[in-house]
């Protein structure tokens, strides 16, 4: 939602004459709505937008028209709210039809954000197609020197490759990054030079995901080059996950050395960051050079590196950082369960479920999951049997009733290997009503060859330890 007069989203310019009577009476009804959204009286909101326009549609003050185009597209922005998207694609088809040949700027503006919105509606809906026809139509818009203009237009191609890549089209991701470099690559508008920077990065996972490891590595450093002098956070971050994707590609053609060093320009570079997605990225560089370390047997160092994110970032409150310092915890648990070191490996899955402990957060439910499977596997390898049959019961206690597919199926291993080892135990009775409860809990919806009944258990849960993937695309 976007106030009358404040930047951002298509934000108004300034007068040379003063706004008529009907023009303050719009932007009244309009600022109503914004304030009544934010109250959380969405279908009050609604109607102060709709008033809006049944009030002022017809109007030749093109002010007045501006805060009607203003209304209709914060109209869809609330009806997506809701989930009701398709009314929310009709709000912005309105949109287009009322002001379809308009050239004054400031509705200009409010007409590339419909049509980009509409696209994002359109993604909501799963008609993919017509989403990418709407990006594909905004970033060949002609922006008139406008940067509000500008920066819709390098944002549309931005969101119009990563719809591609998520459909599996990385060959068209890569030549429509191409084209938004090569029309706005130049570009000294911070706002812009987010979206090159993005649009940079993004390339790089593409050809990577193509098994283009050079190619990848040159986009990284043409991202790194691009950049080199940037103080901006916003687009930092995304030159320093070049560094860091280009760490994990030199990793991929068995040039550690030469990965490891990517790693640590990411920790120099970012030594004095303090904005939250900087630190991310330093959080991310210790873990993946965790992983390297551990990978080429240097186990003291490794783990270092992951006590280094608990060091630094285990006091922070934001989600991501937690997140990462969550992982962190997890993979020296796994690291020590290498080395063979079974009671300092259990205290680390400890901690991940102590600092995890809301489970409305489900990524960090998420992570807790992990780690109380993985304790419970562990304690059972220790020959600790009733330690490692609580375990997962407390698994199933605390997860059982989140709704995330990975956290359902870190419950439902948890049921199926408590089974498992009741059967282990010589608990006959008790096995048997463990499988009915996995069958409770996870009645297919579908048709399907049911559980094996053997007290072994399959390949989607066995008595294993959960390695973590600590690979994240952004887009």
């Amino acid at each position: 939602m976007v106030d009358e007069g404040i930047g951002g989203q298509g934000s108004t310019t300034t007068r040379e004459r003063p706004p008529a009577p009907d023009a303050w009476v719009a932007r009244s009804l309009y600022n109503r709505g914004v304030v009544l959204g934010r109250l959380g009286r969405t279908d009050d909101e609604l109607r102060a937008y709709e008033e809006v326009v049944r009030r002022f549609a017809t109007s030749s003050d093109s002010e007045v028209l501006e805060a009607v185009a203003m209304a209709l597209c914060n109209k869809g922005v609330a009806l997506d709210r809701l989930g009701r998207h398709e009314a929310a694609t009709r709000a912005y088809d309105e949109v287009l039809r009322r002001f379809a040949g308009v050239t004054e700027v400031a509705l200009l503006r409010w007409v590339a954000t419909a049509l980009y919105d509409r696209g994002y509606a359109l993604g909501r809906q799963g008609r993919h197609e017509e989403e990418i026809a709407a990006y594909r139509e905004l970033a060949g818009w002609e922006t008139k020197g406008d940067p509000v203009l500008e920066d819709w237009a390098a944002r549309a191609h931005y969101a119009w490759g990563v719809r591609l890549g998520n459909l599996g089209r990385l060959q068209e991701e890569v030549a429509v990054y191409d084209e938004l470099v090569g029309r706005f690559g130049a570009s000294t508008r911070p706002t812009v030079a987010v979206w090159v920077a993005a649009a940079l990065y993004n390339r790089a996972l593409a050809l990577g995901r193509l098994g283009r490891a050079e190619e990848e590595i040159a986009t990284c450093d043409q991202l790194l080059e691009r950049f080199r002098e940037t103080v901006d956070p916003q687009v930092l971050v995304w030159a320093m996950r070049g560094l860091l994707r280009k760490g994990l590609a030199l990793g991929s053609l068995g040039r550690h050395r030469e990965e490891l060093a990517a790693y640590e320009e990411v920790l120099r570079r970012l030594d004095a960051a303090v904005e939250p997605a900087l630190l991310e990225v330093v959080a991310m560089a210790l873990l993946d050079r965790g992983i390297r370390l551990g990978a080429l047997g240097r186990i003291e160092e490794q783990l270092e590196s992951y006590r280094e994110v608990v060091r630094r970032f285990g006091d922070r409150a934001e989600p991501g950082l937690r997140g990462w310092v969550a992982a962190a915890l997890y993979d020296r648990g796994v690291a020590l369960a290498q080395a063979g070191r079974r009671e300092e490996e259990i205290a680390a899955y400890e901690e991940v479920a102590r600092r995890c402990s809301d489970e409305s957060d489900l990524d960090l439910a998420e992570w807790a999951a992990r780690a109380g499977v993985n304790r419970a596997i562990a304690l059972g390898e220790m020959g600790r049997r009733e330690e490692e049959i609580a375990a997962y019961e407390e698994v199933i206690r605390r997860f059982g009733a989140l709704r995330r597919p990975v956290i359902e199926e870190l419950v439902a291993r948890a049921a199926y290997n408590r089974a498992v080892r009741l059967g282990d135990l010589g608990r006959p009775e008790d096995e048997a009503a463990a499988y009915e409860e996995v069958l409770r809990r996870f009645r297919p919806q579908r048709p399907w060859n049911g559980l094996r009944s053997a007290a072994r258990s399959p390949s989607w849960a066995s008595l294993r330890r959960l390695w973590l993937r600590l690979r994240r695309r952004w887009a």
